[in-house]
C-alpha cells in the first residue's frame, strides 16, 4: 500500500484504483429516483438556495486568477507593453544623443586646443627662422672679420 499524501483522494494504490474503475465501468447504471413516481406540484418554496448565504468568496487558484486577468485585460497589456517599449527606446535614444553631444563638445574643445597649438608652433617656427637667419648673418660677419685679420 502506498503512503497517503495530502493531495491524494484516498489511500488506494494504483492497482486498487484501476480495479475500482473497471468495477464501476461494468456496473449497470440505473437512476436512483424513479421518474414515474407522482410528485405533486407545489407553489410553496422551501429554503432559497439560489443565493449564497455566506459573505466570504470561494478561494480561487492563483493560476486561474492570472489566466482570467490576462483573458480580461489582454488589450490593455499589449498597449502598456508598446508604451513601455516606446519609453525605453526614447530614453535610450536620449542617452545616446547626450553621449554624442558630449563627444562632439570634447572634440570641439580638442580641435580649438590643437588649432591654438598650431598657431603657437607657427609663431615659434617663424621666431626660430628669424633666429637662424640672424645667427647666419653673425656667423658670416664673424667669418669676414676673421678672414680680414
Amino acid at each position: 500500500m502506498s503512503s497517503s499524501s495530502r493531495n491524494m483522494r484516498g489511500s488506494k494504490s494504483n492497482r486498487e484504483r484501476e480495479a475500482y474503475v473497471r468495477y464501476i465501468r461494468k456496473q449497470n447504471y440505473e437512476p436512483t429516483v424513479d421518474d414515474t413516481l407522482p410528485f405533486a406540484q407545489s407553489s410553496i418554496g422551501g429554503e432559497e438556495l439560489s443565493k449564497p448565504t455566506t459573505s466570504h468568496k470561494r478561494p480561487i487558484n492563483l493560476q486561474d486568477q492570472i489566466k482570467t486577468y490576462i483573458a480580461d485585460h489582454w488589450l490593455e497589456g499589449i498597449f502598456s507593453l508598446v508604451i513601455l517599449l516606446l519609453l525605453y527606446f526614447m530614453i535610450d535614444a536620449k542617452i545616446d544623443m547626450a553621449k554624442a553631444s558630449t563627444q562632439i563638445s570634447t572634440i570641439e574643445k580638442n580641435e580649438t586646443t590643437i588649432i591654438q597649438d598650431l598657431k603657437t608652433n607657427d609663431t615659434k617656427d617663424h621666431e626660430q627662422d628669424l633666429d637662424i637667419r640672424e645667427n647666419k648673418i653673425r656667423i658670416g660677419q664673424l667669418e669676414k672679420s676673421d678672414s680680414k685679420e
